[in-house]
């Protein structure tokens, strides 16, 4: 089997090395886009309606779903849990989706190497 960290760069703090893969570049890319998502819609439903439209309408239906989810399953307690919960389901959603958008199968060919591809970006699920 063949295992191997790409690492992007080697940071020295003192006698620590840090070592930044792919992998991590791309989960805080993943995870910018995440947040940059979270303040679109948050921006678009400042002013919330009583009777919920569009993107409102979506977004308390995620939420009222995972928070019912989490209250069924962990008894009173559960809907501090919702959020939580929820926000690492669509981190570990999109980090699996950008495997199959960013993986092996879609990059750069190797010069002189037909069926060779370099990876543009390993996802976070790589290493």
């Amino acid at each position: 089997m063949d295992f191997s960290i790409h690492v992007a760069k080697v940071v020295q703090i003192g006698n620590f090395e840090l070592w930044i893969t792919e992998s991590m570049i791309n989960s805080w890319i993943i995870c910018g886009v995440l947040i940059l998502i979270a303040l679109i819609v948050r921006k678009a439903i400042k002013n919330p309606q009583k009777v919920p439209e569009g993107i409102q309408n979506v977004v308390e239906f995620m939420v009222d779903t995972l928070d019912n989810f989490a209250e069924t399953t962990m008894g009173k307690h559960g809907r501090k849990f919702g959020s939580f919960y929820g926000s690492m389901l669509i981190y570990i959603l999109v980090c699996n989706l950008s495997g199959l958008f960013l993986g092996p199968s879609i990059g750069a060919p190797v010069a002189g190497e037909p069926k060779v591809l370099i990876d543009f970006m390993r996802p976070p699920t790589a290493d």
